[in-house]
């Protein structure tokens, strides 16, 4: 065979095999697209579905596929799903994208003429909004309200901006004026206050124990539209306690009303700032001074000596005054179920323990002692107090003077007409005392008991308690107050 014959016929040999591995589209496999048009012009009052525009190879595709549009200036038009929607007239360059495959065209947007604009009167509320929508109509329809020429008459009392919409400012009245082609149209804002009518807090009473703690306030206003929703802050004495934005501050031991203001609306929160101690389980005590005493302002409730006590370890028995209140009310029938739950309710958190004379002191139940302790006996209470001695309860009675119980006494919660006036913030509450092994507390409602630290000199047995009763504002001091008997503990300051 010829030479030239034989490269003639491996030439077609090749493009047999070539053609044989050319790669086919896939059924349904997107190849191309494009706009049916180069060109549209459409006016500034209609749309255009640009997806019923585009021509797929194979066809069809246009109808399900996902597409991917970007219009060249949305200051003229923007796509909305599939539609262009005209902004004002222009020109604006349009491109879809179906996968990888790309197609532009351009869409002239015109203006219409305008027939006639009507606007009517319409109020608005101080930082209130009305679109022209709402207040305008135009024929035709459709025309863009950025077409238009907008202007008010006095800008003190209400805004308008390029679309048409007005904001009111002031209360007052003024007049809105558009123009649009050769047409003119004029109508009246009426610009109105909404009142503030409520002002709520989040806290209407906030306690310090520590100076310089912060707690922040929040100011709900009501209703949500009020035109001057601003709140004001202000403290009654900022020596106690400040506030900036809500955010108060204890500055100083005391008592300080806090005020928001909106509009004229107050609400207030009361802060008590108050010297506290914390005993050696984490309970917080209130505290009072009284004269050169400081006292706790609350019943202790501890049943752990601290570090420093000459006793250590836990109470093998704790009793909580409050889990014996209601019982056995044949034995007091001057308290009825319900008077004495409503005390147990009021005062739980207050009432805490209740001692023997032993246990308060920090001795051994099987300790006699008839003489009295030499310097502070620590004993149950935490560390830097003490329990009071007989002379330091008449101290502090002396110190008051006439009517020390009534002042002494807690302002609710003792029968009858027996409650104080707590003038001194000690806050006696009518626990009575624990009758020991009758399981019951005796003259609930009616008295309170404090031991302090002093034996009785001749009576093993006994020692001196503090004591107040509901009938009479004369506090007492008995020295034969069975050792037995659990009572209250009230600490006093080293």
């Amino acid at each position: 065979m010829k030479k030239c014959e034989i490269m003639t016929l491996f030439c077609i040999v090749s493009l047999m095999f070539f053609a044989g591995c050319k790669k086919e589209s896939k059924p349904g496999q997107l190849e191309s697209i494009r706009f049916k048009s180069a060109t549209y012009t459409i006016a500034e009052n209609q749309d255009i579905n640009l997806r019923n525009e585009l021509e797929t190879v194979p066809a069809g595709l246009n109808k399900t596929a996902k597409i991917q549009w970007n219009v060249n200036d949305e200051n003229v038009a923007e796509m909305s799903g599939a539609f262009l929607v005209p902004k004002r007239a222009g020109d604006v360059k349009i491109t879809a994208t179906i996968e990888d495959k790309s197609a532009n065209c351009n869409v002239t947007i015109t203006n219409v003429p305008i027939e006639e604009i009507t606007l009517k009167d319409f109020t608005v509320n101080i930082n209130g909004t009305v679109n022209a929508e709402e207040f305008m109509t135009i024929i035709p329809g459709g025309i863009n309200p950025e077409r238009l020429n907008w202007s008010i008459s006095n800008e003190n009392i209400a805004s308008v901006d390029k679309k048409g919409s007005v904001k009111g400012l002031k209360e007052g009245g003024a007049t809105i004026t558009v123009k649009g082609d050769d047409v003119i149209s004029t109508c009246n804002v009426s610009v109105k206050k909404v009142p503030v009518s409520e002002v709520t807090l989040s806290e209407t009473e906030i306690s310090f124990i520590t100076l310089g703690d912060k707690k922040q306030l929040s100011a709900t206003v009501k209703p949500d539209n009020a035109s001057y929703p601003d709140v004001k802050w202000e403290s009654s004495n900022n020596l106690i306690a400040s506030v900036e934005n809500g955010l108060v501050k204890c500055v100083s031991y005391g008592e300080a009303t806090i005020t928001a203001t909106a509009d004229g609306v107050k609400s207030t929160c009361t802060v008590v700032a108050y010297e506290a101690v914390k005993d050696c389980q984490g309970n917080i005590y209130r505290t009072t001074k009284i004269g050169n005493q400081t006292w706790m302002a609350e019943n202790l409730k501890c049943y752990k000596y601290d570090t420093n006590s000459e006793m250590s370890g836990e109470l093998p028995d704790p009793v909580k005054a409050t889990n014996y209140i209601c019982q056995d009310p044949l034995l007091r029938p001057w308290i009825t179920n319900e008077y004495a739950e409503n005390i147990k309710s009021e005062h739980e958190a207050k009432f805490g323990y209740v001692y023997s004379w032993n246990a308060a002191v920090g001795l051994s139940e099987n300790t006699s002692r008839t003489t009295p302790f030499t310097g502070h006996r620590q004993g149950i209470c935490p560390n830097g107090w003490h329990i009071p001695t007989e002379a330091e309860f008449s101290q502090l009675k002396n110190f008051i003077g006439t009517g020390a119980g009534k002042k002494l006494k807690n302002e609710s919660g003792w029968h009858g007409k027996g409650s104080g006036t707590d003038s001194y913030s000690f806050a006696a509450l009518p626990v009575g005392r624990l009758v020991n092994g009758q399981g019951y507390m005796f003259y609930v409602g009616k008295s309170e008991y404090f031991w302090s630290a002093t034996p009785h000199s001749e009576k093993p047995g006994c020692a001196t308690s503090f004591n107040l009763y509901h009938d009479t504002d004369n506090p007492g001091i008995n020295n034969e107050g069975y050792k037995s008997d659990p009572i209250s503990v009230r600490c006093l300051k080293n």
